[in-house]
């Protein structure tokens, strides 16, 4: 089985790498990446079509090194990056007028529009106070790394929140990759 990632993420991470490395950046990491994936990143992925989460998982081993010393934080300027550029104006307007609630009881269908495969499930525990749980699998072909779950998620949800006017703690507390089943974010503001 194999998992697919929306090609608008794809677009938004080559963006990111050419505004923060350039072309010669872009180029260099495009040397990096196997056959495949270089031929596949050398065409123009369309951003409402789904391509192979594979895809974005290598370019993200080869890309997020050479984006900073720490991969980490590379991700975290990345999901940023992508929540500021995929969260339209339309969502940005009624987050603005809303609550960080808006955004988290929707963190489940803004999950399956980057991946098709796992599922986040928001849970308000208390007020200012919620839990977001990830079930995906962990195989490389079929869902994306531990790097997008874990400083990825986190830093989108942070940056989502932002938009509301919120300044939230947003932490993974359990790690599927580690020694959990399921990845498990804390949120409170």
């Amino acid at each position: 089985m194999h998992g697919n990632a929306k090609g608008s993420i794809l677009l938004y991470a080559k963006e990111h790498i050419l505004r923060n490395l350039g072309p010669d950046g872009w180029a260099s990491i495009l040397a990096h990446l196997e056959p495949e994936d270089r031929t596949f990143f050398e065409g123009v992925p369309l951003t409402s079509s789904w391509y192979p989460v594979a895809h974005w998982n290598r370019l993200m081993r080869v890309a997020l090194p050479m984006l900073g010393a720490d991969a980490s934080s590379s991700m975290r300027d990345l999901a940023g990056h992508i929540a500021q550029r995929d969260l339209n104006s339309v969502y940005k307007l009624v987050m603005k007028l809303g609550s960080p609630e808006f955004l988290l009881r929707r963190t489940g269908q803004i999950w399956s529009r980057y991946y098709d495969a796992g599922n986040l499930a928001p849970e308000e525990i208390a007020p200012k106070r919620w839990r977001l749980v990830l079930t995906a699998p962990t195989r490389f072909e079929e869902a994306p790394d531990a790097f997008t779950c874990g400083p990825g998620v986190t830093a989108w949800i942070s940056n989502g929140l932002m938009l509301s006017g919120t300044h939230a703690r947003v932490t993974e507390a359990r790690c599927r990759f580690r020694t959990s089943q399921q990845c498990e974010y804390d949120v409170a503001w």
